[in-house]
């Protein structure tokens, strides 16, 4: 039995002849970190699963570019599956046709693998074992005991959502079994932020208010009517309330919504609130689904090639080095008391929280909050110049 998260590429069970290995990208694993030669095949998501392309480029014909050293892949099976999720577009018949292939083509080692070697990494496992392991030797009878079957075997984070749990019954036709993991009934109240500093620092502000009464109960002492008055963003398209709760959570950054101009093709930033004042401005700009961006950056330092280009530095010459390089190696061998999460897409830095990698830039120092660049700053001003107009013009209060 396994007992902690797994590290490497360890070996998780043998059937058929067959050596079925594991890791993550972020955990010393994936293919590319094979020892003595490479597996025979390696499974994987994409924009995660190594494919050591080569980036030379060279003049048609000349003859230096028949000289170049070849590296050798493993067999790759690459499969649109998003993180947390399950794959997109496979059938069911995919896994037993997969299987028959290993055997057709006389494999002996498969790696399954992801970013951090848990939750696809674990999915694949748990249809792999089913599928390959005899009947007489399986010790479970549902989706569930396999799971933890696979967790015993190779590490206890495998596998990490109902979600996944049902995709592996649902393939392999057999019971889902006992969850594995806690639901917890949706709450009633749809926060903006999951940031605790952010709602302490708000409901210590509003405490400082003064207490006003409000239209309604001042009908009812006065009676005189009093209508709601109203602000700058009941006269602009987008209001902070809509545009907050459909975009923050995609960039995960309390207060600031992420938008894109294609006529320069360049990202800006912006506080949530004054989006709307921002985009009525300009009607080139579009508000960005992180979710929908294309992650195809590839980083000369740590041999990736699934970053987003604002996890990208622009100058990797004032580190000394050439490139392309992703900010994740800056914060990891440039700056001091820096942490990584591959796996979360984030960074921190000294007694700061965690930020998304998207929301840093390069300075001197190496990694600075777009928050606190000078141009952010300098756009907030022109956009509370805009606001003042919005209010002078329409009588209203902000």
């Amino acid at each position: 039995m396994m007992v902690g998260c797994h590290t490497g590429n360890p070996l998780v069970f043998e059937a058929q002849g067959i050596k079925v290995y594991a890791g993550g990208n972020t955990r010393q694993g994936g293919w590319q970190n094979w020892k003595g030669g490479n597996p025979d095949v390696a499974i994987g998501p994409e924009g995660v699963i190594h494919t050591r392309k080569t980036r030379d480029v060279f003049p048609d014909g000349w003859a230096c570019s028949t000289k170049l050293e070849k590296q050798n892949t493993p067999k790759l099976v690459i499969i649109d599956w998003p993180d947390y999720g399950i794959p997109s577009n496979i059938t069911h018949e995919f896994w037993p046709t997969l299987v028959e292939d290993f055997k057709t083509n006389g494999v002996k080692t498969v790696l399954c693998s992801c970013m951090g070697g848990h939750g696809r990494t674990g999915v694949q496992l748990s249809i792999l074992a089913h599928l390959m392991i005899p009947e007489s030797n399986r010790t479970w009878k549902d989706a569930s005991e396999l799971v933890l079957y696979i967790r015993d075997s190779y590490c206890n984070h495998a596998v990490e959502g109902i979600n996944q749990q049902k995709y592996i019954a649902d393939v392999l036709n057999i019971p889902v079994g006992e969850s594995l993991f806690v639901e917890s009934k949706p709450s009633k109240i749809q926060w903006d932020s999951n940031d605790m500093d952010d709602l302490l620092s708000e409901l210590d502000e509003s405490d400082r208010k003064p207490k006003r009464n409000s239209g309604k109960s001042r009908k009812k002492t006065d009676g005189v009517e009093f209508k709601k008055q109203k602000s700058v963003h009941d006269y602009i398209d987008g209001s902070r309330f809509k545009i907050g709760k459909e975009y923050r959570a995609n960039t995960d950054v309390a207060g600031q919504c992420l938008l894109y101009d294609p006529t320069v093709r360049e990202y800006v930033w912006n506080p949530v609130k004054t989006t709307g004042e921002l985009m009525k401005i300009s009607s080139n700009l579009e508000l960005v689904d992180m979710d929908k961006e294309d992650r195809n950056c590839y980083c000369s330092e740590c041999n990736m090639g699934f970053f987003h280009e604002l996890e990208m530095i622009e100058e990797p010459e004032a580190f000394g080095l050439s490139g392309r390089v992703c900010k994740y190696c800056i914060a990891e061998n440039f700056i001091q008391d820096a942490q990584v999460d591959f796996e979360k897409k984030k960074i921190k830095i000294g007694k700061t929280r965690w930020y998304p990698t998207i929301f840093y830039e390069q300075d001197m120092d190496g990694l600075c909050l777009v928050k606190d660049t000078v141009g952010y700053k300098e756009r907030e001003i022109f956009l509370k110049s805009i606001e003042e107009e919005i209010v002078e013009e329409f009588g209203i209060r902000r």
